[in-house]
């Protein structure tokens, strides 16, 4: 599989992954479902509205945060958009930076029906991988030692670069941490919701099927 480096290089994975399991007894079982800043997958519409939006960042876009929602197909798509602190067009605004344990990246919370009521069933945070270790320390005092996932990927120019996934995952919810994910320099941040994202994942498989029927 190929996937595009920042300079525009093809990244290649030459090995197959390799994991190993690290269940450390300091690896926590709770049966409450994982979060970020306050939002907490599984929870409605209503419920994250009243969510107060983190601005403890050292990002200039902080000024006069809001929650601002989009749909996208199926679902809905929020974020968190503020001003820019020191612009000449405050009022002008864009999705804001949040703090993640040392380390950051952008916000996506994604939404779906269920049982008429919009429920979060997927946070997204787009990263950059100079942030791992501010992340990923700080989850793993959290959340306890994480599986890992790890292998080898090269870019066209043959260089090479060990790829990590870490996962943590609890009888509700799962959390993964993932390095360069499509890029050398992106890290990804993803917490599901299991029952939210398989009854998601059932809908789609169920309206391709449909689509294929009338081929």
């Amino acid at each position: 599989m190929d996937v595009t480096s920042p300079q525009g290089n093809s990244i290649v994975f030459i090995s197959a992954p390799f994991a190993f399991m690290l269940m450390a007894s300091t690896f926590q079982v709770s049966e409450e479902p994982y979060g970020l800043r306050g939002a907490v997958v599984g929870m409605t519409l209503d419920a994250f509205e009243s969510v107060t939006i983190p601005t403890d960042s050292n990002d200039a876009r902080r000024l006069a945060p809001e929650t601002v929602c989009e749909e996208s197909g199926a679902k809905l798509i929020c974020q968190w958009h503020a001003g820019t602190i020191g612009s000449v067009l405050p009022d002008r605004k864009s999705q804001m930076f949040t703090a993640i344990g040392d380390g950051g990246g952008y916000v996506d919370f994604e939404f779906i029906t269920h049982n008429g009521e919009r429920k979060l069933a997927k946070i997204i945070v787009r990263s950059n991988m100079e942030y791992l270790d501010g992340m990923l320390i700080p989850m793993s005092d959290v959340y306890g030692t994480p599986t890992i996932e790890s292998e080898i990927v090269q870019n066209a120019y043959g260089a090479q670069f060990e790829k990590q996934t870490f996962f943590w995952a609890n009888s509700v919810s799962s959390i993964t941490l993932e390095t360069r994910c499509g890029r050398l320099n992106l890290l990804c941040l993803a917490i599901s919701h299991t029952d939210l994202i398989s009854e998601q994942e059932q809908r789609d498989e169920e309206e391709m099927g449909s689509a294929v029927e009338r081929l």
